[in-house]
């Protein structure tokens, strides 16, 4: 499994049309995607930071999201939402590291637990 947390601040004024491209990117992510497993958008109190938690079956299934995220609701995403942090989990490939380098993740190893 691989997942991460991206920090992104916005402008409050912009809610409406961040749920908006939310509403539409959890529809095409939980129709067309099964081994996506969390695809969860929470926002603060202002409104101005979004957290976007996903988590993914595998690092295969990680870049097939990637790339739809990138062709469908990419460029509506970066024109709502300026990612600043982004902390990665799990057990990436290589190729899936080297495609999360352009976000400068940190990179957190799992030591302890489990996942049901």
């Amino acid at each position: 499994w691989v997942s991460w947390i991206i920090t992104c601040s916005c402008k409050p004024e912009s809610f409406d049309q961040i749920s908006t491209l939310a509403d539409k990117m959890s529809e095409h992510f939980q129709s067309n995607e099964p081994d996506t497993l969390n695809f969860e958008l929470s926002i603060n109190s202002t409104h101005d930071e979004v957290h976007v938690h996903e988590r993914y079956l595998n690092s295969a299934q990680a870049l097939v999201h990637m790339k739809s995220f990138g062709d469908l609701f990419g460029s509506d995403f970066m024109s709502l939402l300026t990612p600043v942090k982004v902390v990665s989990y799990g057990f990436p490939t290589e190729e899936l590291s080297s495609a999360l380098e352009g976000l400068s993740p940190i990179k957190m190893t799992a030591f302890q637990g489990f996942t049901r």
